[in-house]
């Protein structure tokens, strides 16, 4: 309201009936009756606030107030969980009755390393279904995974059939068209490796081994690396991936397997070093209705793609090398406020198809998003591009044969 300045009184701080009158829009009436009308009003306002004032004043005093009685129970002692603020939260008893008490979920064992650490847990993550009891999907996009002892599970949403649109939501199936396991070993967990705002490492123990699934969103593929195990024992593990569809054809290439469904399906596997898959169609009931199956002993990357059409086979298959390991963002306003600068951070490895070594790499890409005000609308442009940094241009390597990432 162009006249709130006029509003307040400053030397008695109340409201005057013409400063009133006129942020109700009655600056034109300036009539007798108009103006005892806004000082019955404001007159009644103060009678009901001295009431209120008196009921406060007579109402028993303890500790147990409503407000202490309401307030959310976020933090606990004497066992206070990882992360918590201890001066934030004596600051915060010392200025409120607050009760303190142990929140009832307690963090799992699939936060990993994360618990013994002092830094807060993320509580509105996109990957937080993960932690929770049961576990749930997952949405790194264009993919929904479920990791669990049968393994990692992928799903294809945009699939026929499991996506459906209505005019009030739109509700996507999870069906696992294709699992990676291990055909040996036992299964122990899984837990969070590493996460940042783009991307989650989910670190899946075996008995003889183990294997870290990277969640990165966006990314066309899902990478599944097989490794030794923690104590350094030399891993045993079997790639396996199977489906509860079975295959009604394939095509090998030097490092890939294209798998073609009964239902039309197509989906692709790359491999690092390379293996030479097995296909079966066992046909179990109630269970896998194929097998593709690797060699023991494997040390290296897998990745998964759903080929949706001819031609999106042949940009993976020129893209399958160099694979996103984290992402992270960050942004940076214009003077003027009118423009947005995204940036978005990735570290990658790229293989070179033959050898059990890969090059770990940073890019920084920038997009920019500006908005301009004024006359009957607003224009927007939109613009990319990537540029090196001093990260990118001293990344570690690991091999001679290096490639930059894009």
């Amino acid at each position: 309201i162009e006249d709130t300045p006029r509003i307040q009184n400053e030397r008695t701080g109340l409201l005057n009936a013409e400063g009133l009158s006129n942020a109700l829009g009655l600056r034109g009436d300036n009539s007798l009756r108009s103006r005892r009308r806004i000082k019955a009003l404001a007159a009644t306002g103060l009678v009901t606030c001295v009431l209120v004032i008196v009921v406060g004043m007579a109402l028993p005093h303890s500790s147990n107030t409503l407000a202490s009685k309401t307030t959310t129970e976020f933090v606990g002692t004497p066992d206070t969980p990882p992360g918590t603020n201890t001066s934030l939260l004596a600051s915060a008893q010392s200025e409120a009755d607050f009760h303190v008490a142990a929140h009832s979920i307690r963090p799992s064992t699939v936060w990993g390393k994360y618990i013994s650490t002092e830094q807060p847990l993320p509580t509105g993550a996109w990957w937080l279904n993960l932690v929770l009891d049961p576990v749930r999907a997952v949405a790194p996009q264009p993919y929904t995974v479920v990791p669990s002892k049968d393994g990692v599970q992928i799903c294809y949403p945009q699939t026929k059939g499991l996506t459906t649109k209505s005019k009030d939501k739109i509700l996507q199936l999870f069906s696992a068209q294709v699992v990676v396991s291990s055909q040996n070993g036992d299964y122990e967990g899984f837990e969070i490796a590493d996460y940042d705002t783009l991307s989650v490492n989910v670190k899946t123990t075996m008995s003889n081994g183990r294997y870290d699934t990277y969640l990165v969103r966006g990314s066309p593929f899902i990478t599944v690396e097989f490794k030794d195990s923690d104590d350094g024992t030399e891993s045993e593990l079997k790639p396996l991936l199977w489906s509860y569809d079975q295959v009604k054809g394939f095509e090998k290439g030097p490092n890939y397997i294209k798998l073609t469904y009964q239902t039309g399906e197509q989906w692709a596997i790359w491999s690092s070093p390379a293996i030479q898959w097995s296909v079966k169609n066992p046909g179990m009931k109630g269970g896998p209705k194929a097998q593709i199956i690797g060699r023991s002993g494997y040390i290296g990357v897998i990745r998964v793609a759903a080929v949706p059409k001819p031609s999106a086979f042949e940009v993976l298959n020129r893209h399958w090398q160099t694979y996103p390991i984290s992402g992270t963002l960050g942004y940076s306003l214009s003077g003027d406020g009118n423009t947005a600068n995204f940036q978005y951070r990735f570290k990658s490895k790229t293989l070179d198809g033959e050898k059990d070594v890969a090059t770990t790499e940073e890019s920084l890409y920038s997009t920019k998003m500006g908005y301009t005000m004024g006359g009957s609308g607003g224009s927007s442009s939109s613009s990319a591009s990537s540029y090196p940094t001093a990260a990118s241009s001293s990344s570690s390597s690991s091999s001679s044969s290096s490639s930059s990432s894009s």
